[in-house]
């Protein structure tokens, strides 16, 4: 039988581990899926989150002999209908390595994958809001759930209402985040800011400096907050444009088109 090369699956969460799943229902459990932090694990948080949007995909990088299995994230619509995993031993014992094996026995009734994340939600999350911030606890579940998934947030109101507060208490409350303000409303130079600089070193020659927004959206599991946007440099909304724009999400560092690209993490 001929080894497979690629393979569609999707990714659930089963006792807070994710696992990838074929479609015959073949689970097979990745450890490096699974490493937090990393911008693999982010990936499939997402797709365990969000199955009808995404779905992984394994496949051979190099030959059958000294290549290696790599995977990373899909449209949801390549898992239906995909192949199950039948052959895909090689290389090094490709993902069949990773199959669970299972008894009938120890057999559990699968959890939706939305439960886990509903359950936080619900829950838990409306426990960590402190009680200093005068916020609707819907609203508050709302902005948990954003951060979650990943999504962009708005926030208005009059000075001092609560909005950095209330972001700093979300990211804090949810393990594993961490949180970046970058206060755009004070900002003369939004490209020195948001990209970096340039700069001549006599050892080094020319030497370009990331911003610290740069390493921030490079960074898995950080919520970045934009304040005073509203007041923010017209060229600062341009460098934002694709970086907050779910279809894109990147950030170019120069205008020539060749220039080094950065993905949101």
């Amino acid at each position: 039988m001929k080894s497979q090369r690629f393979v569609y699956l999707k990714v659930e969460r089963v006792e807070n581990q994710l696992i990838l799943v074929d479609s015959a229902g073949k689970k097979f459990l990745v450890p490096e899926l699974n490493e937090k932090g990393t911008s693999l694990y982010k990936r499939a948080v997402a797709a365990a989150n969000n199955p009808t949007k995404y779905c992984f995909k394994a496949r051979v990088s190099g030959n059958l002999t000294e290549g290696s299995v790599e995977f990373g994230r899909n449209p949801g619509e390549n898992f239906n209908g995909a192949e199950p995993v039948t052959n895909f031993n090689r290389p090094n014992g490709g993902l069949e390595q990773y199959e669970m094996k299972v008894t009938p026995q120890a057999e559990v009734a699968e959890k939706p994958v939305e439960e886990d994340v509903l359950n936080f939600i619900h829950n838990e999350a409306g426990g960590l809001k402190p009680q200093m911030l005068f916020m609707h606890p819907l609203k508050w579940k709302y902005l948990i759930r954003n951060i979650i998934r990943g999504k962009n947030i708005m926030m208005t109101g009059p000075a001092g209402c609560g909005k950095t507060m209330a972001a700093k208490a979300a990211a804090n409350s949810i393990e594993g985040y961490n949180m970046e303000i970058f206060n755009l409303g004070s900002t003369q130079d939004p490209r020195a800011t948001l990209i970096g600089n340039t700069q001549f070193d006599t050892k080094q020659g020319t030497v370009f400096n990331p911003s610290p927004f740069v390493k921030a959206i490079q960074t898995p599991n950080t919520v970045i907050v934009l304040d005073e946007i509203s007041r923010a440099h017209p060229e600062a909304h341009n460098i934002l444009m694709t970086v907050l724009d779910a279809g894109q999400r990147y950030l170019r560092l120069d205008e020539a088109a060749d220039s080094p690209v950065v993905k949101v993490a």
